[in-house]
């Protein structure tokens, strides 16, 4: 028998009813040696670099969708629908918590629990914590979550169009 291998018992049976299984014991630099380039701690680098220097979001290894053309993505249990500028919706596998973490721009955030939007396209923001709403490019309006009305009125200001206080 080689001396890098050695006889592993399965089930804690007596060594003398059970035949010896066999391994191989290998040091745990050729076990790196042969990891894939494109892989972090395990989690595949999903977020690439086009040429032009856009990221896009890559959904399969043949459907990737520039995300500065995403609009927003809407939660729909363990599935995802992303909703572009050119009017088409992708649907992917993945959840909306995995493909945000994918997302590494900041121009994305969380308006509900179930909605991620692209700040660049929102449009305008009325209403005030409990009945705030948002209106994206494409006409679409989105509840906003009374816990992220503040975050998003400190990102932008500027499209804040009533934000009345209750009395």
């Amino acid at each position: 028998m080689p001396k890098n291998y050695v006889p592993k018992n399965k089930n804690n049976i007596s060594e003398e009813n059970q035949p010896p299984i066999l391994c191989k014991i290998v040091p745990f630099n050729n076990c790196i040696k042969h990891s894939n380039p494109k892989t972090l701690n395990g989690i595949a680098v999903e977020n690439q670099l086009l040429k032009s220097g856009e990221q896009y979001l890559r959904l399969t290894h043949r459907n990737q969708i520039p995300t500065n053309e995403i609009i927003y993505l809407e939660s729909e249990i363990n599935y995802t629908k992303i909703y572009t500028s050119d009017n088409q919706r992708h649907i992917s596998s993945f959840t909306l918590k995995k493909l945000e973490s994918r997302i590494i721009q900041s121009n994305f955030l969380r308006i509900n629990r179930g909605c991620l939007v692209n700040l660049k396209h929102i449009t305008e923001i009325s209403g005030f914590k409990r009945n705030a709403h948002a209106k994206l490019t494409n006409g679409l309006i989105l509840q906003i979550s009374r816990r992220k009305f503040d975050t998003i009125a400190n990102i932008l200001p500027e499209r804040i169009l009533t934000s009345k206080k209750p009395i």
